[in-house]
């Protein structure tokens, strides 16, 4: 009887492993401060597909496990998988990566628990040829402008912005510094740096930033301001990560 388990054990032939599909781009609908309705288009034969009963999406290989059931389309080169990703469940982790070779992995599964569907890729999150999203709508929900003034004396020029930062990530966030300028057109009148700050998970921060500097020094952006009242403000968050500092660009309308 050993001996007749042993021969079919060693005679059955091993579950073949799924072959993954390429992923080529990823589309987010970013649809509040708690999630994001992600697109991920992959190419690559899709094999006879069973019931999908869940799916995980591995982050620089950290699992992340999907609410809802897998929503995928097959086409003749690939699939479509649509599933929606809260901020909250993104581990810390992803600092480490580097977010130019960003490594992703997404599984779907079937009543046995089993991979039936895979993905994998390195996307980089910076080129909108792999990953798309509205950069509007990600500076309405995270990064807001709320008060921009420059107040004009009789020797000196103040400026005075009210930004609100808000982390929608399950960790903390560490600003090294943010630098900004403000610019009438293509003329600066203003550019500084503030010091950091700590960015806490789910919560929203109010970030001043100040200066005034003496009338005589702004030269001819003077003349540019009145004569083009309008201005904007620019810049960049200094994100601490073990991976090195990443740059968060800011970019907000003036009056």
């Amino acid at each position: 009887m050993t001996g007749l388990l042993l021969i079919l054990l060693v005679g059955s032939p091993a579950p073949t492993p799924v072959q993954p599909a390429q992923i080529v781009k990823l589309t987010a609908e970013l649809r509040d401060r708690s999630y994001a309705l992600v697109t991920l288009e992959a190419q690559g034969k899709v094999p006879k597909l069973k019931d999908l009963v869940g799916h995980t999406l591995f982050v620089a290989a950290n699992p992340i496990t999907l609410p809802d059931s897998p929503d995928v389309s097959v086409s003749n080169d690939g699939f479509l998988a649509r599933f929606k990703l809260p901020y909250a469940s993104v581990p810390e982790a992803i600092l480490s990566a580097d977010p130019h070779a960003f490594p992703l992995r997404w599984e779907a599964w079937d009543a046995s628990g089993k991979p039936v569907l895979v993905a994998e890729g390195v996307v980089d999150l910076g080129d909108p040829g792999q990953v798309s999203f509205s950069p509007k709508r990600a500076y309405e929900l995270f990064a807001r402008l709320d008060r921009l003034q420059l107040v004009p004396g009789l020797t000196r020029v103040g400026f005075s912005a009210l930004l609100s930062l808000y982390n929608p990530l399950g960790f903390e966030l560490v600003v090294k510094r943010i630098e900004y300028e403000v610019k009438v057109g293509e003329t600066t009148l203003f550019s500084g740096n503030r010091p950091g700050m700590r960015l806490r998970p789910g919560q929203a921060s109010d970030v001043l930033l100040e200066q005034e500097v003496p009338l005589a020094s702004l030269g001819e952006a003077v003349q540019s301001l009145l004569s083009d009242p309008s201005f904007e403000l620019s810049g960049k968050l200094v994100l601490r990560t073990p991976a090195g500092d990443q740059l968060v660009p800011l970019a907000f309308g003036g009056r």
